[in-house]
């Protein structure tokens, strides 16, 4: 098994918070920062789910520079 690390983009918004994969070009958001962490958590965990069910190559992770 390969690891992969994806980057998640997290921005403070006036009414909560905003969390972004570059990789997958999505988010999810919240009002406080515990649930969007969760929600960040679901988002990618379905959405590689779904790209290994359907047998779609994941992206390459975002170079962190």
């Amino acid at each position: 098994m390969m690891l992969k690390a994806y980057p998640a983009i997290f921005q403070k918004e006036i009414k909560g918070y905003w969390v972004e994969f570059p990789e997958f070009a999505g988010g999810t958001q919240d009002g406080n920062f515990e649930e969007v962490m969760m929600n960040a958590q679901e988002f990618l965990q379905a959405i590689l789910e779904t790209h290994q069910k359907d047998g779609i190559t994941w992206p390459n992770p975002s170079d962190m520079e």
